[in-house]
C-alpha cells in the first residue's frame, strides 16, 4: 500500500507529463523576445560589444550571452 506522500508524487508527476503533451510550456519566461535577440545578433555583428548591446536591450550581458549560444546550436 502506498501512503499519500507516494501517491501525491505519482500525481503530480502524471500531470506534468499530460501538461507536457498538450504543449505546455515549463521554467521560467524568457527575458528576451525572438525580435530582441536578432538585434543583437546583427549589433554585435556590427561591431558593438555585448555590454553595450546588453545596455540598449535593459538586460543583463550573461543573458545574451545564453540567447546568442543556444541561437548558435
Amino acid at each position: 500500500m502506498q501512503g499519500p506522500k507516494q501517491r501525491s508524487r505519482r500525481e503530480g508527476r502524471s500531470r506534468q507529463q499530460g501538461g507536457k503533451a498538450r504543449g505546455v510550456q515549463f521554467g521560467r519566461p524568457s527575458k528576451l523576445t525572438a525580435d530582441q535577440i536578432a538585434l543583437d545578433e546583427r549589433l554585435v555583428g556590427e561591431g558593438t560589444s555585448v555590454r553595450e548591446a546588453a545596455k540598449l536591450l535593459k538586460c543583463h550581458h550573461a543573458t545574451l550571452y545564453r540567447a546568442l549560444a543556444a541561437r548558435a546550436t
